[in-house]
């Protein structure tokens, strides 16, 4: 994706945005800023921020804070990503804790095989989201994804070779974090951590390098990361107990504001057990830089920003919650060009559907004519006393009616039990899976004699009980059952002793 983009992050602690320029060489950090969050609230922090950027014909794109979305795993019978969203929401209602109509479903697949697929869904409320817009809205800003804070980070990790197949990316806040897990190369799980009410510190945009933390203190600090780490413990244990035995986590990326903390990867690797590294992704990217006039990059504060631009860049999956009524009108009309195609060629398929319409049309007209042309000559020739032929099938039913109603019973024969209805009894009781040829069938007073021949003895013992359902007969005797000469069919003979 060419030009620029203006990624932003509203957290509870500040409002940070990334301005990325894509060139032929890479891309480029134009700009960057953090504004923190006062009394005033995210509104007032959007509206400075966006006064110390220049988002001029910039495709916004924004961050959602997981501690909004209830997150699920699931397991589907099938790998198509269109039935997979069509499905998520009954699977989820009885999981959500209200009305799925209430909620907006994204996912992500986490793994795929014969059985089916695993994915990460995400929901959140349609009301929390349409506040999150109206926030935007009142800047003059029209975000064209919405993804979630710290997934982009993750995802542009996973991207380097040298990344661990099992790992974690802690987002520190000052009062929360987001813990993203993921598992052989795939993320698998998030969750929003509560670091407890007194917190790290909080934030000031007083320090010369930019925005600076005023830490609480050290026993405030131990018990916070102490309350962290356990969360984290928890999160890992339980996730390997899930059924993902193996699962051992190579390492842990720091980031965010709470990672400004003078040693605090030290200090959580002592606490977890696990290689802790502080990120700064703009180094880890070969082709990105930073523009010469920008300073004050702190990558603790902009890396989650970055990520959700490059992603942008790249065209990488992800989440994106801007769906349904909530799909910004430019984004059906960004691929001009390729909606007039697309027109074209479904105003050509109409007009090739319109002339196989058209034959196929004529061809049912020729069929028409030519079966009751059929049928008047059957008629004719079935009842050679009826001269003048004008509905052939209408005039054949009431000759059937005729037939039905007359004597057809044989001598004997009690009247209401006649030929034409053990003909049918027989028919209906017999299964039309059944490969039977009927070579003879003699019907008396006493009952019914058939022979034929079929495929195997079961269908003859099938045959008998069908037909010992039909009803009318009181019993139905297999009086033989051989081969032929060929040793390739059964010939078979039944009697069928009609009931009294």
């Amino acid at each position: 994706m060419l030009g620029k983009i203006v990624a932003i992050d509203i957290a509870d602690e500040l409002v940070a945005a990334v301005a990325l320029q894509r060139n032929l060489q890479g891309f480029e950090v134009e700009s960057a800023a953090a504004v923190l969050v006062n009394e005033e609230g995210p509104q007032a922090a959007l509206d400075r921020l966006r006064g110390q950027l220049d988002m001029k014909n910039a495709q916004v794109v924004a961050m959602l804070d997981p501690a909004a979305v209830s997150f699920r795993t699931l397991s589907l019978p099938f790998s198509d990503l269109k039935k997979i969203r069509q499905t998520l929401p009954f699977e989820l209602e009885p999981l959500a804790a209200q009305a799925v109509e209430k909620l907006v479903v994204d996912f992500l697949p986490v793994a795929s095989g014969d059985t089916g697929t695993r994915v990460l869904a995400a929901a959140v409320e349609r009301s929390h989201l349409a506040g999150m817009l109206e926030t935007f809205t009142a800047s003059g800003l029209q975000p064209q994804v919405m993804e979630l804070r710290s997934l982009p980070l993750a995802s542009a990790l996973l991207r380097e070779e040298e990344a661990p197949a099992d790992g974690l990316c802690l987002d520190l806040g000052l009062r929360r974090a987001t813990l993203v897990l993921w598992h052989r190369g795939k993320v698998a799980l998030v969750r929003s951590v509560l670091i407890g009410e007194g917190g790290l510190g909080r934030l000031l945009d007083t320090a010369p390098d930019g925005i600076g933390l005023e830490a609480v203190s050290g026993e405030e600090q131990s018990r916070a990361l102490g309350r962290l780490a356990r969360e984290i413990r928890l999160t890992v244990n339980g996730f390997a107990a899930s059924g993902v035995a193996d699962y051992q986590p190579g390492r842990l990326f720091l980031t965010g504001c709470g990672a400004l903390l003078p040693g605090i990867a030290r200090r959580l690797e002592a606490e977890l057990g696990i290689a802790c590294e502080s990120l700064n992704l703009l180094e880890r990217c070969a082709k990105g830089r930073l523009a010469a006039k920008l300073q004050g990059w702190q990558p603790r504060l902009f890396d989650g920003c970055l990520a959700l631009a490059l992603r942008a860049v790249r065209a990488d999956s992800g989440f994106d919650f801007l769906r349904e009524e909530f799909e910004p009108a430019s984004r059906l009309w960004r691929f001009d060009r390729r909606l007039r195609l697309a027109a074209l060629l479904l105003l050509a398929a109409g007009v090739v559907g319109l002339v196989d319409f058209g034959i196929g049309h004529y061809g049912l007209v020729r069929r028409n004519v030519a079966l009751d042309q059929q049928l008047a000559s059957i008629f004719s020739r079935t009842f050679p006393e009826v001269t003048r032929v004008v509905d052939p099938v209408r005039q054949m039913r009431g000759k059937i009616d005729e037939l039905s109603k007359s004597a057809v019973s044989l001598p004997g024969f009690r009247e209401d039990r006649k030929v034409l209805d053990l003909l049918a009894a027989i028919s209906s009781a017999v299964p039309p899976s059944l490969q039977v040829e009927v070579s003879r069938m003699v019907i008396d007073q006493d009952g019914v004699l058939v022979r034929g021949t079929t495929d195997t003895f079961n269908t003859v013992d099938s045959l008998k009980k069908g037909l010992e359902t039909a009803g009318v007969f009181r019993d139905v005797l297999i009086t033989s059952a051989n081969l032929d000469r060929d040793g390739r069919q059964v010939q078979f003979e039944l009697r069928l002793p009609l009931g009294r």
